[in-house]
């Protein structure tokens, strides 16, 4: 038994242009034509930092920009506590959607202008 094991967390770029015209779905948010949209998609703990997230659209809210809208589809432990803060400061620019499949994941990219990814690169203990 080999003790060097291979866990693929990439992209299958076959499956994922397969995937693009083969699952056709919409998002009623991802098709506000006059809206920049920013995405997020993944796992919603302290490791992915979504806290900055929040408080870069609370900052561009407060700003008034009206036509940039964040979209985050996930789940994990910490998305019921960004939830509260988000309804608790009325920050009217984010959406959390849930989890979706990988299959429709390139569905909603191409719909996108910008897709974030999150992290903490210093934990604290």
């Amino acid at each position: 038994m080999s003790k060097v094991r291979y866990i693929n967390n990439g992209v299958d770029i076959e499956e994922f242009n397969n995937n693009k015209e083969i699952n056709i779905y919409k998002e009623k948010e991802l098709d506000k034509e006059n809206t920049f949209k920013i995405i997020y998609t993944g796992s919603m703990g302290i490791a992915n930092s979504l806290n900055y997230l929040i408080q870069a659209a609370e900052l561009i809210q407060g700003k008034g920009y009206r036509d940039i809208q964040f979209i985050l589809f996930g789940d994990g432990y910490e998305r019921e506590e960004l939830e509260e803060y988000v309804k608790k400061f009325n920050i009217t620019n984010i959406l959390f959607k849930g989890k979706i499949e990988k299959k429709v994941y390139s569905q909603y990219i191409k719909q996108v202008r910008f897709k974030c990814t999150c992290w903490e690169p210093y934990l604290s203990i």
